[in-house]
């Protein structure tokens, strides 16, 4: 069809498709359906086209036409008539919506209509009296004051607003996608699991909503969740003097309920929660699963359940004082608050009294100048920026800087922590006191930890850290970064984490466990001969006396005469100063003299032995010669050797041993070798 036409259908279920311009179509008896894929456009707007479905179940098919990025339809109450783009028609009973962003707006409309609004982003409000709504793909809103029907949300994260249910036998379903219900009507009752609600008017099916709203000026509502992770929101201030009892119970799932102006009761369930009471005095119940609770105005009953729970202050106007112990010298927007099974406070951005009970405890600071203390248990003390004071109390006690970094300002650097001389403190960390604190742990930065003479606890956490145990036997954790561990006095246990870390054990029978990566055990600043042995703990003498190593791949030295010995992986060991002996043993080990007149044994493998200017006149043991395969010669060339040919030239045969000499006066003797049974694969140079 073109052109301006007037089509009769008559009797029967006819299927029209009209072309552009105006036309008249009457389907007469029977199902009709109108499918519409071009309207006419122009200048001056021409005549509208009409649709009169007449008798039957008449269908108007809308979803061809994509000349529009989307399509408004409306309802005329005076002719009694819908409309969408040049298209006007009455007697219709079901409507298909374009391929684009489709909004309806029928709020007006007595019939009995039936919507599929296809793909796009769409707004449906389909009048009380709709029997069916397809929202389909698409984040589609759908908002009705319905009697009956079944509406349908589709594929997308969908809205239902719904401020009237007036009759049994409505059915809701998000369908897909992370939904959400809004409730506007007084005395209803939800529960998300079984999709069973009921109201005044009678009940009602609601499937597949994973959050609800309810909106103000209701009351008595009853929302129960799901197995999902459910959001439950009292949205914007009541009516003043409403009485009002919302009950929201999250049931599984990691759950966010939000409370309103006046008095509700928020159960978490299991799952990690959170629940915030609003306004109002509130019963805030967090069951199972570490849960925060957020502590609005008024007089809150908080009661975390099991596991770990916070209540958190966050959003009080000023200072307050939070005792979890004696809750009577609460003040200020946690007066006449009441906690029972709770373990952890947060404060305001002010100068907070924090204080825990005889259990392990969590109190975080935030801003301003804090007192944290954390009576009896083990507790962890983050005072935030500002200077604090950190009481720990009873217990073994951690001053915890792993959290508050402000992303929006970044520090350069971490903190400096020290648990014996607090005035060297830096970063998060400065203007802090401890007092009865056994450990510390660091930011996701560069850290300096720093012990007392205690038995002390110290996690770098992220960042490439620095940890000094001092005196007593101490516990050093790197965890992330490439971090240098000292253990000092004391039986230590240093454990470096991920990265290439450095561990110190120093005096004392200490564990180093290097964790992952490539990892050092290191005897720089002993003081005297040192014998360091990772295959046969119980010969190491002098600092490393005592010993043992887990997850180490290297070994450092002293300045003195050490004997240096690995085990059947690959290793790499450095003399230090003085005359050393290196041992490598099984595996495909690197060694390094270093300053002074070394011995150096690869064992079996395929070994690499490097020397640079300044190493001494070192004694090659067991160098394995041979093309392509045994050990390699790794030569500085600032000792004036580039090639093979170099060496050779410098190469004496003094009876069964090879003596090479280099500018600067150091040497390399190979004992048990002939020259020339030293080839060019022996050698490389850098």
């Amino acid at each position: 069809m073109s052109g301006n036409d007037t089509v009769y259908g008559g009797d029967g279920s006819d299927i029209i498709e009209p072309g552009s311009g105006t036309n008249q179509i009457y389907g007469g008896s029977g199902d009709d359906i109108l499918r519409v894929s071009s309207v006419t456009t122009g200048y001056p707007t021409p005549a509208p086209s009409y649709f009169d479905g007449g008798s039957g179940r008449d269908s108007f098919d809308f979803s061809a036409f994509s000349m529009q990025p989307q399509a408004f339809w409306s309802f005329d109450s005076a002719s009694n008539r819908i409309s969408v783009a040049n298209y006007q028609m009455s007697n219709v009973e079901v409507l298909y919506g374009g391929s684009g962003r489709d909004v309806f707006n029928f709020g007006l409309y007595t019939g009995r209509l039936s919507i599929s609004a296809g793909a796009g982003d769409d707004e449906i409000m389909p009048g009380r009296y709709a029997e069916y709504v397809d929202a389909g793909a698409g984040n589609d809103k759908i908002s009705l004051s319905a009697i009956a029907g079944t509406y349908l949300g589709g594929s997308g994260d969908d809205l239902f607003e719904f401020s009237i249910f007036d009759s049994n036998g409505i059915k809701l379903d998000g369908q897909d996608g992370i939904d959400t219900l809004t409730l506007g009507y007084s005395g209803v009752s939800v529960d998300l699991d079984t999709g069973q609600g009921t109201s005044s008017q009678g009940g009602f099916t609601a499937l597949n909503f994973e959050n609800v709203i309810v909106v103000s000026g209701i009351s008595e509502v009853v929302i129960y969740g799901s197995a999902a992770d459910n959001t439950f929101t009292a949205r914007s201030a009541l009516p003043s003097g409403l009485a009002i009892g919302l009950t929201f119970d999250g049931r599984g799932g990691n759950d966010a309920l939000y409370g309103g102006m006046f008095s509700d009761t928020l159960y978490g369930g299991s799952g990690d929660d959170l629940l915030s009471g609003g306004n109002g005095n509130d019963r805030l119940y967090g069951e199972e699963g570490n849960d925060l609770f957020i502590a609005g105005a008024g007089s809150n009953q908080i009661d975390g359940g099991a596991d770990t729970d916070y209540v958190s202050y966050v959003f009080a106007p000023t200072a307050l004082t939070v005792d979890l112990q004696f809750q009577s010298e609460n003040t200020a927007a946690a007066a006449n608050d009441s906690f029972v099974n709770t373990e952890g406070i947060i404060g305001s951005d002010y100068d907070d009294s924090l204080r825990g009970d005889s259990g392990n405890n969590h109190l975080i600071g935030q801003s301003g100048n804090d007192w944290l203390y954390g009576r009896g248990g083990n507790d962890i003390l983050n005072g935030g920026s500002g200077a604090d004071i950190l009481h720990g109390g009873e217990g073994f006690d951690l001053a915890d800087y792993s959290q508050g970094h402000d992303a929006a300002s970044p520090s350069v650097a971490g903190v400096t922590a020290d648990l014996l001389y607090t005035s060297q403190n830096q970063g998060r960390a400065a203007g802090d006191i401890y007092l009865e604190i056994e450990g510390i742990m660091g930011s996701e930065l560069d850290d300096s930890l720093r012990g007392d003479d205690l038995a002390n606890y110290l996690k770098g956490n992220m960042g490439n850290d620095v940890l000094f145990g001092r005196d007593g036997n101490d516990t050093l954790l790197g965890d992330d970064g490439n971090d240098q561990i000292f253990g000092e006095s004391g039986s230590d246990y240093l454990n470096g984490g991920n990265g290439a870390d450095i561990l110190y054990g120093g005096a004392g029978s200490d564990v180093l466990d290097g964790g992952n990566g490539q990892d050092a055990a290191s005897y720089r600043y002993a003081s005297g001969d040192t014998v360091i042995d990772l295959a046969f703990v119980s010969h190491n003498t002098g600092e490393a006396s005592g010993d043992t190593y887990y997850n180490v791949e290297m070994l450092e030295g002293s300045a003195f005469n050490d004997s240096i010995r690995g085990d059947a992986g690959q290793n790499t060991l450095l003399g230090g100063s003085g005359n050393d002996t290196l041992y490598g043993r099984e595996g495909d080990d690197w060694l390094y003299g270093q300053a002074g007149d070394d011995f150096l044994s690869g064992g079996s493998g395929n070994d690499y032995f490097v020397f640079q200017p300044g190493d001494g006149s070192d004694y090659l043991l067991d160098f394995e010669e041979g093309n392509g395969v045994g050990d390699v010669l790794a030569l500085s060339k600032q000792l004036g050797v580039t090639s093979y040919a170099d060496v050779q030239a410098r190469a004496t045969q003094y009876g069964n041993n090879v003596f090479v000499q280099f500018d600067e006066g150091s040497s390399i003797t190979f004992l048990n070798t002939n020259q020339w049974s030293l080839s060019i694969d022996d050698f490389t140079f850098f």
